[in-house]
């Protein structure tokens, strides 16, 4: 009997790298034959996002009893609002959602999301005491905490405190059910985020706390301001500690809900960071009550911005600057001479006169004008 050509197993596993994002193709991959397993393991396991109490206890299983897979996963989304208050009652029931031996076997993790719940009530406090077993996989180096109402500030510094090692941190819509203060930084731990370089902030009613506490070594700030919307009122928002981070390379501020031209300009009024070598900013000349808010009057407010960029010496030895304006164009303007494409190509012009200061320092300015 005449032997079928075989397709070389290179293929094949080239096949199933090419199905890296279709799942439910690599797992008929995994039961097709033993040579196949390993490879399609690798795609399955890399990625996984946990949202029910069944599939924490299922995964938590199977990596604690074959480690060699928990070794396969570089990322790993953890849903904590999603499991019923009376799990987190329940002392043993909340272990076996994901004991600590399962978390042993993360040892190539790299990205760790903990994701709650856009609510308007606080979280689970027992959510906050589960979480640090995760610190265990010290090859994580970056960290996503979103969706947390909590107590106060605090009950997310303490839970901060230990992830030492993590170097890039994200905190995603935040909100303060009770408290707005930060614990005092002299009780802080000497190790607290200690690895941390890349911070963040992103719509969230716990700036002014959060920038008190946070390590000065950090190299990259990243901050997008959502207008106060707490829960119970707390104190205004302040800028002033972004002086403490001097040691910013890179600063991206942004105003995309339009509430720009006060909050950016105090935050680059208090920059104190004289080794920056890169700035973003991303405004948004929004619409207000209603009605189309012309370019026209947004113009002093980014001329303000230049000017300050200009004239700190925090910004002295800026390498470069990437503005990206999003405006609204009323009607009456629209129909002006040379239509729409004219009106565009007048307020791109416009938007790099205004910057053409930093330009004569020898700083690469890129401009990018979107219409709203």
């Amino acid at each position: 009997m005449q032997r079928r050509p075989m397709i070389p197993l290179e293929i094949c596993l080239d096949v199933i790298d090419r199905l890296s994002l279709d799942c439910c193709t690599l797992r008929a991959c995994a039961l097709t034959c033993s040579a196949w397993l390993p490879r399609a393991r690798v795609h399955l396991y890399k990625s996984i996002t946990l949202h029910k109490p069944e599939t924490y206890r299922l995964f938590s299983q199977a990596i604690a009893g074959t480690p060699i897979l928990g070794a396969l996963v570089t990322n790993l989304e953890c849903c904590v609002t999603t499991v019923d208050d009376e799990i987190w009652d329940d002392a043993a029931a909340t272990e076996a959602l994901f004991p600590i031996e399962a978390v042993r076997t993360l040892t190539r993790l790299h990205y760790l999301a903990l994701m709650g719940a856009d609510c308007h009530y606080a979280i689970h406090p027992k959510v906050l005491d589960f979480v640090p077993r995760f610190a265990l996989a010290t090859s994580a180096t970056s960290l996503l905490v979103s969706e947390f109402t909590v107590t106060s500030p605090k009950d997310i510094i303490d839970m901060l405190k230990h992830f030492p090692h993590i170097q890039e941190l994200s905190l995603d819509h935040h909100t303060s059910y009770r408290d707005f203060d930060a614990p005092p930084i002299e009780t802080l731990p000497s190790d607290f985020c200690r690895d941390l370089t890349n911070f963040v902030f992103h719509w969230s009613d716990l700036y002014a706390p959060f920038l008190a506490v946070m390590p000065t070594h950090i190299t990259v700030l990243d901050i997008e301001y959502l207008p106060p919307t707490r829960v119970r009122a707390g104190p205004e928002d302040s800028w002033a500690d972004i002086a403490r981070f001097k040691g910013l390379k890179t600063l991206y501020l942004d105003a995309h809900h339009g509430e720009g031209k006060e909050w950016v300009a105090e935050a680059l009024q208090h920059a104190r960071c004289d080794k920056l070598e890169s700035l973003g900013l991303d405004y948004t000349c929004e619409c207000q009550n209603g009605c189309e808010m012309p370019f026209t009057e947004q113009h002093a407010n980014l001329a303000h911005l230049a000017s300050i960029i200009f004239r700190s010496s925090a910004f002295r030895k800026l390498k470069s600057l990437h503005v990206s304006v999003t405006a609204a164009y009323p009607r009456e303007e629209r129909d002006s001479e040379g239509g729409l494409a004219g009106l565009q190509a007048r307020l791109q012009q416009s938007l790099n006169d205004i910057f053409d200061k930093c330009r004569s320092r020898g700083t690469e300015v890129k401009v990018y004008l979107n219409r709203f």
